[in-house]
């Protein structure tokens, strides 16, 4: 593959004899049958050959990204008289994609696994819930989940135990929320927690009165209520009525 790619013998033996050249050749083979063309093929076989370097390969090992990451910044650093131009905001986001792409051809890519979202049984629950005996159409079960899963994040930051949620935790969600979303997006965010949490008191894994206590900021006239209403979405425990404007 290397002889096809570049015209001079000097060239084609840096690439042959540098580490995992069958490893290397494989991939780009692959890449030419899916079309890749021969300029392209030629850069990626240079940059393949500063990832086994970076990564310091003598061997195909498998590789985390935490690996990939400190290679990358490496070679983002990295100054040489034949490298031409210095680099740029791509270079490192470049290097991690394509080591990436040929570890995971050759299934030696361990990526780091997603964090693990709060509550996620809790969550799978009302999921279920939502599909099977509320026969909710997919749409609104995803749009739930997603507003619920974030809120359910930021709660675990600020305590451990589902048990012991407030509507004043609910409240300060929604007040941080007011700071950057309109009403009519406050308002399917209160429509979902409100679905949750009538969920969560049936199942007893909070107390029972949060969710009735939850009220949406009006909309009035297709049209947005003013900024300095929209912080006030719910009520505390004793404070649960929206204030509006005079129209």
């Amino acid at each position: 593959m290397f002889d096809k790619l570049f015209k001079h013998s000097s060239t084609v033996r840096l690439h042959q004899q540098a580490p995992l050249a069958k490893e290397r050749e494989a991939f780009l083979l692959y890449l030419h049958e899916r079309g890749i063309c021969r300029t392209s093929l030629r850069t990626f076989a240079a940059l393949l050959n500063q990832i086994v370097r970076f990564l310091q390969l003598k061997t195909l090992r498998d590789v985390k990204d935490s690996e990939i990451e400190s290679a990358a910044r490496k070679w983002a650093k990295c100054r040489h008289p034949k490298r031409g131009r210095g680099p740029g905001p791509c270079t490192k986001p470049y290097f991690k994609w394509f080591a990436k792409r040929w570890l995971r051809f050759h299934g030696k890519w361990i990526p780091t696994p997603p964090p693990r979202q709060p509550f996620a049984g809790q969550l799978h629950d009302f999921e279920q819930y939502m599909k099977t005996e509320m026969g909710l159409s997919r749409e609104t079960v995803q749009g739930r989940v997603w507003k619920t899963a974030k809120f359910l994040k930021w709660y675990s930051s600020q305590r451990k135990s589902l048990r012991r949620i407030s509507l004043k935790d609910v409240d300060k969600y929604f007040a941080l929320q007011a700071k950057r979303l309109a009403n009519v997006a406050l308002v399917s965010v209160a429509d979902a927690l409100r679905a949750f949490f009538r969920y969560a008191e049936r199942r007893s894994w909070c107390e029972g009165w949060i969710a009735s206590n939850i009220k949406s900021p009006p909309i009035r006239r297709n049209r947005l209520t003013p900024g300095p209403h929209r912080a006030r979405l719910f009520g505390s425990c004793d404070t649960v009525t929206v204030r509006t404007n005079a129209q």
